[in-house]
């Protein structure tokens, strides 16, 4: 399996280690396979790379459960927008009837939308 994108790392890292696991398996027991990272001089042994696994699985979390509590927060967000323009549409229709016949109806404050910014 390849990486294609950030959620294929972990699926592809686990191939690896079985792959690895099985490498070892045909290698004499005193000669375990290490690996060398790419782009320097450092060897890997299995224990070490699976505790990298295990520290991007963690991180992988924590990234979830932020992205997930901000989709809570904006919909939060939107709930309370909508509340606020049911309120404040009534008040531009009370001033619309103040402003008929002066110069200000053009001026007049008009509803934001959904997706107008805060």
């Amino acid at each position: 399996m390849a990486i294609t994108g950030p959620a294929s790392y972990i699926p592809t890292i686990n191939e690896f280690l079985a792959h690895w696991a099985q490498c070892n398996a045909a290698l004499p027991p005193a000669t375990p396979l290490l690996v060398r990272l790419p782009g320097s001089n450092t060897t890997v042994t299995r224990a070490q790379f699976l505790a990298q696994r295990d520290a991007l699985q963690a991180q992988q979390a924590v990234v979830v459960s932020k992205l997930t509590d901000q989709q809570l927060v904006r919909g939060t967000i939107l709930l309370q927008k909508s509340a606020l323009l049911e309120r404040f549409n009534p008040f531009t229709t009370r001033l619309d009837g103040y402003y008929q016949n002066t110069n200000f109806l053009a001026a007049r404050p008009y509803a934001p939308g959904l997706t107008s910014g805060q």
